[in-house]
């Protein structure tokens, strides 16, 4: 045998490599191949459900430099996001991104990048640096608004951004009597809560002014919706380890925090921002045209830090002169909240609201009547109605869904298209479940063009108007984002076509 091995050492070598590439060759190929057999079919689902337009941040593959490792696709907790083709990474199912960014970490060559839009698709974003703060100097964005939906990131962001302010803003102590924050942050949601726990932990005289109740946007989803699907790491309180969360108890996370970490008096709810000004310290405005637009009207009364005269002196002469005078002389500008009749002035902002803004209505004749909604938080509160949700997202057939779950009630879906595009699978699965079992009835190609107190007028694509019984009417037409709240404050709005 020795013999034979001496004189067929070649041979033996290859077998060995043949054995080796045999074992660990074909079964990577075999996965592969398994792969691309699997992006094909996702590729397809993707086309006909309408998940190839993203929402907004997701993974875009640079071919020259992918390896098709495969090691994306793993990553992404997601699923189908990615996929293999041709032997490479690529998008597929790109409207089902919410950001995690884990694949970006995963490629070993950095073959990827987290971007927003798509040529066809553009996506508005606020100008925003490194540190978080946009091009005005002292305004901060962090979470949804900024591009980045995750709850998980939007935590990271604001510990983040909160540790930027530091190295520019020395806090001023917790002092009641001091007519002028430190840092004013606006919305408690996810982001906004993890600024209020580490603004607190900085030592920083601040208030958090939020329109409706702590947790945000999230208390208006449908209950039972499910908001989390991986662990979640919290400030203050520790790592969730549970790999699914609901919204209620999420809320109650939240709630403990609060309570917990003492932040009762640092919050402020009712109090909705309408404009925000860049002042000189006694009143000199800096640009002279005042800064902030509408985002809601309204407010309820607050703590110290602001006064009842709505703002008045706060514009300067037009051209800023004076403000310039005075920023030469060593003063700093400062920032004017105005909510309703109160102002609230502060050193610092940080904007940590959502993209919904406000609820894009129908402007139809009857939405000032009161069985109109534009949100559902307890479905058990209808029952034995005729209801017509209106929308064709997510949060409209989940609506329609949990209503339909309630005793006695008739549920009717008005859609504008013929197709429901960019519906998460789960809800296309049970969406489905409900018409066959008829518990659900869709008019596509509909719009609802009057309500009334008993009934709705529903006018089809053939401009045939029908009158149907109805006790409660849904919208869910989307939300008008805060563009041009921002856009009043100087901040630049960005169109990103699949850039990051």
């Amino acid at each position: 045998m020795e013999e034979f091995l001496i004189q067929n050492e070649q041979l033996v070598i290859w077998l060995i490599a043949a054995l080796l590439f045999g074992l660990f060759a074909v079964p990577f190929w075999i996965k592969k191949i398994r792969l691309e057999k699997h992006t094909h079919v996702q590729d397809i689902r993707a086309e006909e459900f309408g998940l190839k337009e993203p929402v907004s941040l997701y993974p875009k593959v640079n071919p020259d430099i992918c390896i098709g490792s495969a090691g994306c696709v793993a990553a992404c907790p997601e699923e189908d996001v990615l996929g293999i083709r041709n032997g490479q990474g690529v998008a597929v199912n790109k409207a089902l991104c919410i950001g995690h960014g884990l694949c970006e970490r995963a490629c070993p060559v950095d073959a990827i990048t987290l971007v927003f839009g798509s040529k066809t698709r553009g996506v508005d974003i606020p100008r925003i640096r490194e540190n978080f703060e946009t091009n005005v100097p002292g305004i901060h964005i962090v979470g949804e608004l900024g591009g980045m939906g995750l709850i998980q990131n939007a935590f990271e962001q604001a510990r983040q951004c909160i540790e930027y302010i530091r190295k520019d803003l020395k806090p001023s102590g917790r002092r009641a009597d001091s007519e002028i924050y430190d840092l004013l942050i606006i919305g408690c949601g996810p982001a906004g809560l993890s600024a209020t726990i580490h603004a607190k932990r900085a030592g920083y005289h601040f208030k958090t002014l939020e329109r409706e109740g702590i947790g945000g946007t999230v208390r208006y989803y449908p209950r039972k919706k499910l908001v989390l699907t991986n662990p979640l790491d919290v400030p203050g309180v520790g790592k969730i380890h549970k790999k699914q969360i609901l919204k209620e108890e999420l809320i109650e996370v939240w709630e403990s925090i609060v309570e917990k970490q003492q932040l009762d008096e640092d919050i402020v709810t009712g109090v909705n921002v309408d404009e925000i000004r860049r002042v000189m310290p006694g009143g000199v405005g800096v640009g002279g045209d005042g800064w902030i637009g509408d985002v809601g009207a309204g407010a309820h009364s607050g703590d110290w830090g602001r006064s009842s005269d709505g703002g008045a002196g706060v514009v300067g002469s037009g051209d800023g002169k004076g403000a310039e005078d005075a920023e030469d002389a060593g003063a700093k500008p400062i920032f004017e909240l105005i909510c309703g009749n109160q102002t609230w002035r502060c050193r610092k902002v940080l904007i940590a609201v959502g993209r919904r803004g406000t609820p894009r209505k129908l402007g139809i004749p009857g939405e000032e009547l009161d069985n109109v909604a534009y949100s559902l938080l307890e479905p058990d509160h209808y029952t034995d109605e005729s209801i017509m949700v209106v929308g064709g997202g997510d949060s409209a057939i989940e609506a329609a869904l949990a209503l339909s779950e309630q005793p006695g009630n008739q549920v009717s879906v008005s859609y504008r298209k013929e197709k429901f595009s960019r519906l998460k699978p789960l809800n296309r699965l049970k969406l489905n479940e409900a018409l066959e079992e008829g518990r659900i009835v869709v008019y596509r190609k509909t719009n609802v063009i009057e309500n009334r107190k008993d009934s709705v007028v529903l006018q089809h694509e053939d401009g045939r108007e029908e009158v149907m019984a109805n006790n409660s009417l849904f919208v869910f037409a989307g939300g008008i984002l805060p563009t041009a709240f921002l856009e009043k404050a100087g901040i630049r709005i960005d169109t990103k076509f699949g850039e990051a």
